[in-house]
């Protein structure tokens, strides 16, 4: 229903006027109710109006969403008045195809109900949509009243209406002959069928165009003193279907691809092409493999899956070469789509398969990679390595290059090696190709090299090298290994080298002379040790460091023990992995002073020692041991209910000792002529394990008293040192000095002086007799 409010008399004062042009208005107001959907408009003046209502609702005016709009010619305002529930609505312009948001142009309502007030826009241009889309989410819009003005004049000029086309775009199984038509009577109508937008230079339309491929026809309609109208476009896919899909005439890909998109012919059917990929590898429990195929074997085309396929009659396949890349097949079964994914569905099986002789010419090489080239500095080449080299359907000589200098090939073991060589392709039905690294090169912890082997038309192929050269040492030391010579005995000596050392000190066992940084003294041993020892001194040393390092491969070193304060000569001990296989000895920084070494030992037994929180302990060592920096050892005997310690550094396998001070301590091999005289020591060792039986006294510390050796009990285990006593000597502990071990006396329980001297106690009162606990003797603390 449309009511005219004012109708202006302008256009006949225009006729009056004559050369002045007007502009004329027109208001156009549609009630609350009679709202009817789709329902076009004309005004006085040839402009068409048009508004349409989604949705559903008739005449209570309910507004939806997409389609609902107002539709002028001309430049103009709306109002509009609404009510309802969820009503933020948003207005957009339309010219020709294309909407575009018009931010200012953003309307709402407050969902009050009844008189809420209108809200208004302007626009420009001559052809203009206003279309109000409901948000997302429930509710709508109930219309008041739609109010048009607009305005038209002499200048504003109507647009051509967009073509059509018959039949419609879509896909077709033959050639489709196409009509262009436009309602804009005598249009011209221009189109292209390569994808570009049509202009009056393309071609114009006569007559029906026949289609019998794929092609998007795009067209304009054109008439003088109009706008041109938008672009039309339609596609149309042309599917054909070339081949039967038997057995005897199995689809193509293509032929496949289009009878899915058809849903024609894809029931029991069959198809060929090359296996392009495999996409899930054999698997063994359900036995099938899911492959593509395509026309040309390739993955840049067309493909299809053979989803879960099986062999031929339906059977399992057994393995991941029964279908490989580059396979001729027929797969028959039921084609569908899954998702973008052309394919045979799961229980498809193999028709046929060839596979293709391969003419294509190759190489192939045994190794890719080869590793493990050595040799000491000077003593190059290292020993050869090989990999065997295969050519086939070979057109052309084959080169192999090293990519540097620090290896050489050949196809003899013993001569004629380069950094490159070619030989002609009949010689690689096989061809053993030796590598070395050249002589010449200096200490380094990696060389790395790549052999490139080429021939025409064959894919390249490559083996990466690696190796190092190590420090030159003449020859393995054998164990066990003893050196206390100087600077000169390091030439005579098998598994030593040094760089750097000085003049010799002249000292017994400390000649070797550091006195720079950098200087150090290598040695090799070829067999599995177990203990090193050395004596180390500091001549003025301090502020530097000095490193004792160890190196399964004379390259790789990691630090044993670092000094950074050495004072007299002091006995180091170390036991040592078995996979070592050097050891150095190297000033790291020098600050000030100098270091001497010597009396290095190595052998393949290890002797250690441990002193508990006690401080004391026994121990019965199993070789000829010295007992290295940190440890004090001492024999002993008796002297009355006290028993006097006399320090000792070495001893024979079997020595019964005390040891003093509190850690784990490995205890250097000693030579015969280091031993010291042991012949005043009453300790005994027990070899084995002893039962005691009254006259054994062994080390202990009972709760509540000091440490000493009481009487024995049981059994004492072996490796242990113990004293013997008459069983009427009615001893019950004999004891030892605790702060002074060397200074042990002997005590009279019941007298007033100890060896003429006065006994004090701890405040340094004078007392008669020894107490219990310490005293004071000479000076030295007693204890009883």
């Amino acid at each position: 229903m449309r009511q005219t409010l004012l109708k202006s008399f302008l256009l006949l004062c225009s006729l009056i006027v004559g050369s002045v042009v007007w502009a004329d208005s027109e208001t156009i107001t549609f009630g609350e109710l009679g709202l009817e959907n789709g329902v076009q408009y004309s005004d006085p003046f040839g402009t068409n109006i048009s508004v349409t209502f989604g949705g559903s609702g008739g005449n209570d005016g309910k507004y939806y969403t997409t389609g609902s709009g107002i539709r002028t010619y001309g430049n103009g305002t709306i109002t509009i008045t609404a009510k309802g529930n969820t009503i933020t609505g948003i207005v957009t312009t339309f010219s020709g195809e294309s909407y575009a948001p018009a931010s200012d142009n953003v309307w709402s309502s407050d969902g009050t109900g009844e008189g809420t007030s209108g809200v208004s826009a302007s626009w420009e241009g001559s052809a203009t949509e206003v279309v109000m889309k409901r948000p997302s989410g429930s509710g709508h819009w109930r219309l008041q009243t739609i109010t048009v003005t607009y305005t038209t004049g002499g200048d504003v000029t109507p647009t051509c209406d967009a073509p059509t086309f018959s039949p419609a775009a879509g896909t077709y199984t033959t050639a489709q002959n196409v009509t262009i038509s436009t309602t804009t009577e005598d249009a011209t109508i221009y189109y292209t069928v390569d994808g570009t937008d049509p202009t009056t230079e393309s071609t114009q339309y006569t007559s029906a165009i026949t289609v019998s491929e794929t092609t998007t026809i795009k067209a304009i309609a054109v008439k003088a003193d109009y706008n041109n109208s938008s672009v039309a476009s339609a596609t149309y896919k042309i599917v054909k279907i070339e081949h039967a899909g038997t057995s005897e005439d199995p689809y193509t890909v293509a032929d496949a691809i289009n009878a899915i998109d058809l849903n024609t012919g894809v029931t029991g059917v069959y198809a060929t092409g090359i296996v392009s990929q495999i996409v899930s590898a054999f698997n063994s429990t359900y036995g099938n493999i899911s492959y593509n195929i395509s026309a040309d074997g390739t993955t840049e085309g067309l493909q299809l899956q053979a989803y879960r396929g099986k062999g031929k009659d339906g059977a399992s396949f057994t393995s991941a070469d029964d279908v490989k890349v580059g396979d001729i097949v027929v797969v028959y079964g039921n084609l569908t789509k899954f998702g973008s994914t052309y394919e045979f569905a799961q229980d498809n099986q193999l028709y046929s398969l060839e596979r293709p002789v391969i003419t294509t010419p190759t190489l192939n090489v045994s190794k890719t990679s080869l590793t493990g080239f050595t040799y000491a500095e000077g003593c190059g080449p290292s020993v050869a390595q090989t990999f065997d080299l295969t050519g086939e359907n070979l057109t052309g000589d084959v080169t192999l290059s090293v990519d540097n200098k620090y290896y050489e090939i050949s196809v003899s073991e013993t001569s004629d090696y380069a950094n490159s060589i070619t030989r002609p392709k009949s010689e690689f039905g096989s061809k053993t190709i030796y590598v070395r690294l050249r002589a010449g090169l200096g200490v380094a912890e990696s060389y790395s090299s790549t052999i490139t082997i080429t021939s025409e038309d064959a894919e390249d192929k490559t083996v990466t090298l690696g190796g190092n050269v190590t420090e030159y040492v003449p020859d393995y030391a054998t164990l066990p290994f003893v050196f206390n010579g100087g600077r000169s005995d390091i030439e005579n000596t098998d598994g030593l080298t040094q760089k750097g050392l000085s003049t010799d000190y002249n000292t017994k066992t400390t000649k070797l002379k550091f006195d720079g940084t950098g200087d150090y003294l290598i040695l090799k041993i070829n067999e599995t040790a177990a203990t090193l020892a050395f004596d180390v001194k500091g001549n003025s040393f301090s502020g530097g460091t000095f490193t004792v390092q160890t190196s399964t491969d004379g390259i790789n070193y990691r630090d044993l023990n670092t000094y950074t304060e050495l004072g007299d000569t002091q006995t180091e001990a170390f036991a040592l992995a078995p996979e070592v296989r050097f050891v150095k000895w190297v000033y790291t920084e020098k600050s000030n002073g100098n270091v001497g070494l010597g009396n290095i030992k190595v052998v393949d037994w290890t002797e250690t020692a441990t002193v508990g929180e006690a401080k004391y302990a026994t121990y019965v060592p199993n070789q000829d041991v010295i007992f290295s920096s940190g440890v004090e050892a001492y024999i002993g005997a008796l002297n009355g209910k006290y028993v006097k310690l006399t320090a000792v550094k070495a001893v024979a396998k079997g020595t019964p000792v005390i040891l003093k001070n509190t850690g784990r301590y490995v205890l250097a091999p000693a030579r015969a002529d280091e031993l010291d005289d042991i012949s005043s020591n009453v300790l005994k060792a027990s070899t084995e394990a002893t039962v005691a039986d009254g006259t054994q006294y062994i080390l202990a510390m009972p709760e509540g008293e000091p440490i000493g050796f009481y009487k024995a009990s049981g059994i004492i285990p072996p490796g242990k040192a113990y004293l013997v006593v008459p069983a009427e000597a009615g001893v019950k502990a004999f004891y030892f000095e605790a702060d002074d071990a060397t200074a042990i006396n002997e005590v009279n329980g019941q007298c007033s002086m100890v060896n003429g001297q006065s006994i004090y106690n701890l405040a340094g009162q004078r007392i008669n007799k020894l107490q219990k606990g310490i005293n004071i003797v000479g000076g030295k603390k007693i204890l009883k």
